[in-house]
């Protein structure tokens, strides 16, 4: 068996033996990365990039979280890499009954073509909301449109498949005549991308009459991606809800939704790199009250900054606790194999049958 390989020998191996390794998912899973984004959405790495990085940093698994859209290159880069993987996403989707808009991130073996056609669908709507915005913008004194923004994607390798308000606001702050519009309306300066985001590009902005724009509805419910989690045995897990909900009350409106998520299918909570101890402590709360798995990820968009961070920069209490993330790993794998990972690791390592 290949428990005792090194992560260096792993790379040596041939293609039987990795069809063994990954097939068998008894390597340790430790250093890993469950939330990150290439430039097919909206990160500023490739997807060759991002693999070298995870390399260099020994990470034993990681999932590709793009936007919106199944990054299978970077699944299968990732295996032939020597590091494990499975398809995944970040879906954007919607709490119709509070108005919230949320992200889920969803893990699976294989994530199945209705899948891929509604995650299409979402696709397709937000670039319907990107023009409105870039409308409302430019009617305000904001220099943009959605031919530039286009155009200015393309020359900073992001995905124009799913244009967001990231590429909005990265749009708009490199502009010095829009910084001077963005003063005058708010009455200070815009300190960067996040600011401007969260100032004009939101629901729940307090300018979000000049660039935020209600479209039709385009985001599935938190049931319809619970129904699809049934359907393709995924995991799905609420992402960074320490942002989420942090306009939405909090803890006590987190750990109270939970309960209702929970039998719509949602099955996992993130641990972000930036959750505080208090954030924390919910989390494990609640997910252990709920019987839901934990996740780690940083929402790596290729660099750090106050929302993100670097590929394997995952929350501290990981690296204090390797075992928790090891537990959560075999939960998370179990679920999308169908199959007890625990069971069969102990089995093999006491030379049981598995």
């Amino acid at each position: 068996m290949l428990l005792n390989t090194s992560l260096v020998e792993a790379r040596s191996l041939t293609e039987d033996q990795y069809t063994d390794r990954f097939e068998n998912i008894l390597w340790p899973h430790r250093k890993v990365d469950l939330h990150c984004h290439t430039t097919v959405s909206d990160g500023k790495k490739t997807v060759s990039e991002l693999v070298a990085d995870a390399v260099q940093k020994g990470l034993e698994f990681v999932a590709v979280t793009d936007h919106d859209i199944v990054n299978r290159e970077a699944t299968i880069l990732l295996e032939r890499a020597g590091i494990a993987s499975c398809e995944a996403v970040e879906v954007s989707a919607r709490d119709y009954d509070r108005e919230h808009s949320l992200h889920l991130t969803f893990y699976a073996k294989q994530i199945s073509a209705r899948t891929d056609a509604i995650l299409l669908g979402i696709r397709d709507g937000r670039t319907a909301k990107i023009r409105a915005q870039c409308e409302l913008l430019s009617g305000n004194g904001f220099h943009i449109s959605l031919a530039d923004l286009i155009v200015f994607a393309h020359e900073h390798r992001m995905s124009t498949d799913s244009i967001s308000n990231g590429h909005i606001a990265t749009f708009i702050i490199q502009n010095p005549e829009n910084l001077k519009v963005a003063a005058k309306i708010i009455g200070r300066e815009i300190t960067g991308r996040a600011d401007f985001i969260q100032t004009f590009l939101k629901e729940f902005s307090p300018f979000r009459e000049i660039g935020y724009s209600k479209v039709p509805d385009y985001e599935p419910s938190v049931a319809l991606v619970g129904e699809l989690a049934r359907e393709n045995h995924a995991v799905v897990s609420v992402a960074h809800p320490n942002f989420t909900f942090e306009k939405y009350g909090e803890i006590a409106e987190f750990e109270s939704r939970m309960t209702e998520y929970a039998k719509l299918g949602i099955s996992a909570i993130e641990i972000n790199p930036f959750a505080n101890a208090t954030w924390v402590e919910s989390i494990q709360r609640t997910a252990n009250r709920v019987g839901m798995i934990l996740t780690f990820g940083s929402d790596s968009h290729g660099e750090a900054d106050e929302r993100h961070q670097g590929l394997g920069g995952i929350h501290t209490l990981s690296q204090a606790n390797p075992q928790l993330v090891q537990k959560s790993m075999d939960q998370l794998i179990s679920v999308i194999r169908q199959e007890d990972i625990e069971y069969r690791r102990n089995a093999i390592w006491y030379g049981l049958p598995a």
